[in-house]
């Protein structure tokens, strides 16, 4: 007889002898074949190990009950750390102003005075010449 992999073997009440008279007794009055065929149809596991559609359900709704409670979790941890992110792009951007302006008074200090000394030099030769 060969066995469903996987599968326990439950004899529900009878004992192993008692199976093999079974399979000795079938095969004599309705050939090998034929009991292979039977004993396969017959199940070798235990109902109880059987899911049901309802034991799917529950395990449905378990599942999404987990998942919302994950979800939740995930979300409070997240939260305070986008928070801490705009925190910091805000400050980087401040401070990425503040940077942009100083360097634009600077460079408005250079081009006077680039210009007052290009004036100053024209206005010298003019003298001179």
């Amino acid at each position: 007889m060969k066995l469903v992999p996987g599968c326990r073997i439950v004899t529900m009440g009878i004992s192993e002898a008692a199976r093999n008279s079974l399979y000795t007794a079938l095969t004599e009055v309705i050939g090998d074949a034929n009991t292979e065929t039977l004993l396969k149809a017959i199940p070798l596991y235990d109902y109880d190990e059987v899911a049901t559609k309802a034991d799917l359900a529950v395990l449905r709704s378990e599942m999404a009950a987990g998942f919302a409670q994950l979800r939740a979790e995930f979300t409070g941890e997240i939260n305070p750390l986008r928070g801490e992110i705009r925190g910091g792009l805000a400050d980087l951007r401040a401070e990425m102003i503040e940077r942009i302006e100083g360097l634009r008074v600077s460079n408005n200090r250079w081009m006077v005075a680039l210009m007052l000394t290009i004036i100053g030099a024209m206005a010298s030769l003019r003298l001179i010449g």
